[in-house]
């Protein structure tokens, strides 16, 4: 970290040398909290500040920007940036690491949510340049990716490691053409190299007949990576049509690749149609073609669906899937689904077949239903995974809501699952825009914190609950 932070402040002097002499632009932000909470185990007072930082932005091209963040329960600071301008190039330097390209230097999901949000690179810190005389040029160094990254700058000499064990990154953008090269240390071991480098690109191409977007990736890693993406989209009239072809090579091999970096050898094309038979009426449908794995071209799927909506508020349908139209011609897989909306209520059905031709009598089945009336609203939905081969065993949800006042709401819910049953009350009364105060009890509520409402036979909970927070 020293001699990327010593070189940040070499650039930083030469740029403050040429600074103009606007004030710069001080801002802040954060939220403060205090909750008194009571329940069976006890009374609990918990409050403070968090989330603040400060930050002192530039109001010029040629100043410098700093930001920083507090954790007053902790009773620390932290440097969270420094950004600034001169005429020749604008730099950020922050702590930790950033993302670069899906294939160098992505991101991973850290909270399974299906969005990759944190840097797969194990940074200490990093510096972002973009250079003002030639437009759309950016450089990414990110520094110690080894575990010991220090330099004796007495001595000049790095404190046993290799001399580059870190990440370099250029990105170029000239006529809607992405260019991104990466050359970094894949090993974490600071006396060694393991390097692999390679060239991402991608672009969209807009055509009178639609759009094409291609991208591809050439690597060097423990073997080689190359792959290529291509999808069209078109749209005429009430038709439209989606295709797509990727073939990649050992993209799993590179080391800090992104969650989101493609993968596999597949193509893909379905035509779709919407069309409006009256005012009223209005008929879609879609076939499709799929092969998963162009390694096994034989085995493709052809996914059919057709659908009906009348009023925007009646709507149904099918859909039918063909696993291995080739290896197993009669095993599909089927949906039909049903459900109107209307301003008060809404309904709707749902009926899965694993196996339509094999087992045609197992059915999964979904129900459900709602309204809103004035201040009462409520849900309901039952469900049968086997719903002719296993009757009885079904899960049921309902709940209800009231608001008799704009401040006030009362809510209960039951579940039936797995033979057992789930119930629970709620009160919310919002005293005034920054104040709430909440009552539960029941045995319905998520008791390992997983975001899924767990019944809990045979341990009720109960808590009161005063809450005040504001942001800044």
């Amino acid at each position: 970290m020293k001699k990327l932070l010593v070189g940040v402040l070499a650039l930083f002097v030469f740029s403050a040398l040429f600074a103009a002499s606007a004030t710069p632009e001080v801002s802040w932000s954060g939220s403060a909290y205090f909750t008194l909470g009571v329940d069976e185990k006890g009374v609990d007072v918990d409050g403070g500040l968090s989330d603040f930082s400060l930050t002192v932005s530039p109001n010029g091209d040629t100043q410098v920007g700093v930001s920083f963040s507090f954790d007053f329960i902790a009773g620390t600071w932290s440097f969270s940036s420094l950004a600034f301008e001169n005429d020749y190039f604008g730099l950020t330097y922050a702590p930790g690491a950033v993302e670069f390209n899906k294939f160098f230097g992505g991101l991973k999901d850290t909270d399974a949510d299906g969005v990759p949000d944190t840097p797969v690179v194990p940074a200490e810190d990093y510096i972002d340049v973009t250079v003002k005389a030639v437009e759309g040029l950016e450089v990414v160094f990110m520094d110690g990716l080894a575990t010991t990254t220090e330099v004796d700058y007495d001595t000049g000499d790095a404190t046993g490691h290799a001399w580059f064990d870190d990440f370099l990154g250029v990105k170029y953008s000239v006529a809607g053409v992405n260019l991104a090269a990466a050359v970094y240390d894949a090993d974490t071991d600071p006396s060694t190299n393991t390097f692999e480098f390679g060239l991402a690109v991608d672009t969209s191409l807009e055509f009178d007949f639609g759009t094409i977007a291609l991208e591809g990736v050439v690597a060097s890693a423990a073997s080689p990576v190359y792959g290529v993406y291509e999808g069209y989209t078109g749209t005429f009239d009430f038709v439209t049509i989606e295709q797509n072809f990727k073939w990649f090579e050992n993209v799993n091999l590179l080391t800090y690749k992104g969650d989101d970096a493609l993968t596999g050898k597949s193509f893909d094309v379905t035509v779709s149609a919407d069309y409006a038979v009256t005012d009223e009426l209005s008929v879609n449908g879609s076939l499709g073609f799929v092969i998963a794995d162009l390694t096994a071209a034989t085995d493709f799927t052809v996914p059919v669906s057709l659908g009906v909506d009348y009023t925007n508020a009646f709507s149904a349908g099918v859909s039918l899937s063909w696993d291995d139209v080739v290896g197993a011609a009669t095993a599909i897989v089927a949906e039909v689904y049903a459900g109107y909306e209307a301003e008060m209520f809404n309904l709707g059905l749902t009926a899965d077949w694993a196996d339509l031709v094999g087992a045609p009598d197992s059915i999964e089945l979904d129900l459900t239903a709602g309204f809103a009336v004035d201040m009462v609203e409520g849900s309901a939905e039952v469900y049968w995974y086997d719903v002719v081969g296993a009757a009885t065993d079904v899960a049921a949800d309902l709940s209800v809501s009231v608001t008799p006042l704009e401040e006030l709401t009362l809510a209960g819910a039951v579940k039936y699952a797995g033979g057992e049953f789930g119930y629970n009350a709620e009160l919310s009364y919002a005293i005034d825009a920054n104040t709430t105060f909440s009552a539960f009890y029941g045995t319905l509520y998520d008791a390992d914190a997983d975001g899924v409402v767990d019944i809990n036979t045979t341990d009720a909970q109960w808590y009161l609950k005063l809450e005040w927070s504001a942001s800044f």
